[in-house]
């Protein structure tokens, strides 16, 4: 049987380009999907991706991702008009660019279109350096991750089986916030826009929520070197109200280890870079089972 090859370019809107021409067959776009693979051929290897459709080898060169999401539909992402792929916010990530991408069974990652950027801008907020997406199915936030996180930085997304106030999603009421840690540092940090929810008397962060929020980053940082540990005792000093509806910043730092206890501190930074409250704490660890 001869072998027949062909030359296919995507761009980054997903069309798929032959002889400069657009084919949008969806009988052909079927088969050349759900045929791709990477190219293992030894042959024209600046083609990364082929299909193989009976005798006809169809290379394949992408200008980004050899899959492109089109639209989002019944929690379905689309790349042509009948392939898709469940969508899960945890999924999303950027690069450098700002561009955004979801998890692909080819390629690892597939570019979501412009026009689906779109639909998902209502539900994307700043995180940081980061963004987040709030997924109308779980009633939360995920946090949007970028393609290339450094090996020393762990994210310590909020917990399926957890109840906690600060990180469980098992508590309906809680905040289910996110951190990152890092390892070399022996820090941690997250972000957060207060709400009412978390309002005082005087129309400001109530106290004792500032004060867990301290309380829960310190505790991030042992949870990231493995350490069980409750607080023991907790030092609050309040330096200047923490606004509603403006983001913060939540950092956690390890100060000392002695034996069983663990001396940490903490600070909370608003929008204009002052520091409205920090604390330092001592935790003691959980006696190891005999």
């Amino acid at each position: 049987m001869q072998i027949r090859e062909y030359f296919y370019h995507i761009n980054c809107r997903g069309d798929v380009l032959h002889d400069s021409c657009i084919i949008d067959d969806p009988i052909f776009l079927n088969h050349f999907y759900k045929n791709m693979q990477l190219n293992s051929t030894n042959r024209y290897m600046d083609y990364r991706y082929l299909s193989i459709c009976g005798n006809e080898y169809l290379f394949i060169k992408p200008e980004d991702t050899p899959i492109v999401f089109k639209y989002l539909a019944h929690n379905q992402l689309f790349y042509t008009q009948d392939l898709s792929i469940e969508f899960y916010p945890k999924d999303l990530r950027f690069n450098d660019d700002g561009i955004l991408y979801h998890k692909a069974h080819v390629g690892l990652y597939g570019r979501i279109h412009p026009q689906l950027i779109m639909q998902f801008s209502d539900n994307i907020i700043p995180w940081g350096p980061y963004y987040q997406y709030y997924s109308n199915k779980t009633h939360a936030y995920n946090v949007i991750l970028p393609l290339h996180l450094p090996d020393h930085n762990i994210i310590m997304h909020p917990k399926l089986d957890n109840s906690c106030f600060g990180c469980g999603i098992g508590n309906s009421q809680g905040l289910r916030l996110t951190f990152i840690f890092h390892s070399i540092l022996n820090t941690a940090e997250s972000w957060y826009i207060p709400t009412e929810r978390e309002m005082g008397a005087l129309g400001i962060m109530h106290g004792g929520f500032v004060s867990l929020l301290l309380d829960e980053v310190m505790g991030k940082v042992l949870s990231g070197l493995g350490i069980k540990a409750p607080t023991a005792q907790l030092q609050v000093r309040f330096k200047k109200p923490t606004f509603l509806h403006k983001p913060i910043h939540i950092i956690g730092e390890l100060l000392n280890i002695s034996g069983r206890k663990y001396t940490l501190k903490a600070k909370i930074i608003d929008a204009d870079g002052d520091i409205t409250a920090e604390a330092e704490a001592l935790f003691i660890k959980i006696r190891d089972k005999i």
